[in-house]
């Protein structure tokens, strides 16, 4: 899954723009809302820029440790899977 969307996720607004590949309703869907982004940055700033890269980190963040050594280890790692850096 990760290989199919965090590449539509990390498209630009040109590709975007430029695609005419047929699609399934999330890949609409994710499209949509990635434009939306896109076109908010255009209106003012680069805040859905930040979105679009905060989402695409978390889904590339590596899998867990099997075990934590200590439970702070472990709220490290969620405080960071909940995306609060």
């Amino acid at each position: 899954m990760q290989n199919n969307f965090i590449p539509r996720i990390a498209r630009s607004k040109d590709q975007l723009n430029s695609s005419n590949e047929s699609k399934s309703a999330l890949q609409s869907l994710i499209d949509f809302t990635i434009k939306g982004f896109h076109d908010q940055d255009s209106i003012s700033g680069n805040g859905g820029q930040e979105v679009i890269d905060h989402i695409l980190g978390f889904l590339s963040r590596s899998d867990p440790p099997k075990e934590f050594k200590d439970f702070g280890e472990f709220i490290d790692y969620r405080i960071e899977d909940a995306a609060v850096p």
